[in-house]
């Protein structure tokens, strides 16, 4: 299910033929690589720049509340570290091949994957991020995209 804030709708829509005629970068896709530590799963590269070797939820749940929290918070990066031009373009496609890396490596998991943009007179900046999906933890509300004042996509993977 794949849950698209009015200001991203817009944006997407803008760039609806550049990301039909967009090739992924080459320095995203080396991002797609994965590790699980402690039932969290995160990015490899930023298991290595967080420097992670073992996840403690009573650490975590002070910090973070609980471990879909620090997935997210842990796994978040910049699109716009890695790609200097069609910032959004390039977040929708990063999308489209982590869901066929998240569904080869963990078919039987569930995941949400959070998107944001930003285009304005700051600059044009994009955000990834994702957690795997847990009973009784939630980082967004559904029923609560349209009340986003953020150009933002949120899809459950399943």
């Amino acid at each position: 299910m794949i849950y698209i804030s009015p200001l991203m709708k817009n944006e997407i829509n803008k760039e609806k033929n550049n990301i039909k005629q967009s090739v992924i970068s080459s320095d995203l896709l080396d991002l797609l690589d994965f590790i699980d530590i402690d039932g969290c799963i995160f990015f490899k590269f930023q298991k290595i720049d967080n420097e992670i070797s073992r996840v403690d939820a009573n650490e975590i749940a002070g910090q973070f509340l609980d471990l879909s929290g620090y997935e997210v918070s842990i796994n978040r990066f910049h699109i716009d570290d890695y790609v200097s031009g069609n910032i959004l373009c390039q977040s929708i496609l990063f999308l489209d091949e982590f869901k066929k890396r998240w569904k080869e490596i963990y078919p039987d998991l569930n995941c949400v994957v959070l998107i944001t943009f930003q285009n304005d007179e700051i600059g044009e900046f994009s955000t990834f991020t994702f957690h795997k999906v847990r009973n009784d933890e939630s980082i967004f509300d559904p029923s609560e995209i349209n009340n986003i004042e953020q150009a933002i996509l949120v899809e459950f993977i399943n």
